[in-house]
């Protein structure tokens, strides 16, 4: 399943939120279906601790969308954020987002 749009959401959510945030992110333990790994509980202590705007809609790509009924994984979730997270530093390293 392709996460890659509601990724995208996700971290313009938190570029709101949390300015350059995506540095920390410890990608080698990353786990999205972990409450404390997952980006969230990265950047707040735990997922539950984090704002509510974050864990109120699934459109963030920081939960599976249709659950496991429907074939999809937290290790699919966790790869494409790594995935994500990784370009976004890239970007950001590069001045892309600078004015």
């Amino acid at each position: 399943m392709d996460y890659s749009d509601r990724i995208k959401r996700g971290m313009a959510l938190l570029d709101a939120l949390r300015e350059g945030w995506e540095f920390d992110v410890d990608l080698r333990w990353l786990d999205m279906g972990d409450t404390s790994r997952c980006v969230l509980g990265q950047l707040y202590g735990n997922l539950w601790k984090s704002p509510s705007s974050c864990v109120e809609d699934k459109d963030y790509g920081f939960f599976l969308s249709g659950g496991f009924e429907y074939g999809e994984t937290y290790a699919e979730l966790t790869e494409q954020w790594r995935a994500a997270i990784d370009a976004w530093r890239d970007m950001a390293s590069e001045g892309v987002f600078s004015e």
